[in-house]
């Protein structure tokens, strides 16, 4: 390094790697990236299965509703809306 760029680093407080520096980091760091890299997978995963869960249950309420006003089961004399004015 040249002696200026030297001055405006110690003046800025600013500290650069050097290939040392992350060769002697380097066993650290991978396992905590694979480990954080893993629990993001998790979560995106556990998620995802919660969505489609919910989802699933809701097309499987829709469809045995619409199966079960279909069969008459549901049918209730003098159900009518409000406001109605038909016979």
């Amino acid at each position: 390094m040249r002696s200026a760029e030297t001055v405006v680093l110690f003046r800025t407080g600013t500290r650069t790697l050097r290939p040392i520096d992350v060769l002697l980091l380097s066993p650290i760091l991978i396992p905590f990236t694979a480990i954080v890299l893993v629990l993001l997978l998790t979560w995106f995963v556990l998620w995802l299965a919660t969505v489609s869960l919910l989802v699933a249950l809701n097309l499987i309420g829709d469809a045995g509703h619409a199966v079960w006003s279909r069969s008459g089961a549901l049918r209730v004399h003098g159900r009518r809306a409000i406001g109605f004015q038909g016979r």
